[in-house]
This record gives structure tokens, C-alpha cells and sequence, in this order.
């Protein structure tokens, strides 16, 4: 029997990955109406996207930042594994979502510091 593939969330708890979800609000205004709007985006440094099967496109405002739109299905599993997540920054524009335990943001400015920091 084939086995099946993997969720992205699967993998990144398997292998351990750091990584960020950031949720952001988008509101639009039509005729008087304000409509809103959530995407979802996965963020992982460049050297742990490289463990994944799926595919992330690079960040053109961090260097070695990688990020992935999450579909419906990604969205849905996400929601469901919240309890291993903690939300770090949450205003209008949205909100970010660290592990709890391993700090993105610690992880990404010591990697940034190391190698991308002029000395």
C-alpha cells in the first residue's frame, strides 16, 4: 500500500524546524463597504526549506528569509495544531505565531547576525 505524503506541518514537526506563521489582515473599501480578508504565510530560513518537499519562494525584503502561502487545507491544519504555537504580535494588520519554545525571531537575528552582519 502507497503511503501517503507528508503535510508541511508534519514535516516541519519532524524535522524540527523553526518557523513563523504570519496572518495578515487585509481591508478593502467598496462603495462605503469595507470588506476583509486573511492570508496565511509560512516563514523558514533558507537552509531549513531546503528539508521540505514543497517549495518556497525567497523574501525580497530579509535576506535568507523563504516564504510560503498557505492553502486552505494548510490553513485548516495550522488552526488545528495551535496549541504547539504561541501568538508573539497581533495588531490591525494582523498576526505572527512563533513555537512555542523556539523563537523565529531569536533564531532568524542570531542567523542574520552570523552571516549577513558586516563585522
Amino acid at each position: 500500500m502507497k503511503k501517503d505524503k507528508k503535510t508541511i506541518f508534519e514535516e516541519l514537526f519532524e524535522k524540527k524546524s523553526c518557523f513563523a506563521v504570519i496572518v495578515s489582515v487585509n481591508v478593502s473599501t467598496l462603495k462605503g463597504m469595507d470588506f476583509s480578508d486573511r492570508e496565511y504565510t509560512l516563514l523558514i530560513n533558507g537552509p531549513d526549506r531546503r528539508v521540505l518537499t514543497c517549495s518556497f519562494k525567497k523574501n525580497k525584503d530579509y535576506a535568507g528569509l523563504y516564504e510560503k502561502k498557505l492553502t486552505d487545507l494548510e490553513i485548516l491544519e495550522f488552526r488545528k495544531n495551535l496549541e504547539h504555537f504561541i501568538k508573539v504580535e497581533h495588531d490591525r494588520n494582523g498576526r505572527v505565531y512563533e513555537l512555542k519554545n523556539n523563537s523565529f525571531k531569536k533564531y532568524y537575528k542570531s542567523l542574520y547576525d552570523f552571516f549577513y552582519k558586516k563585522k
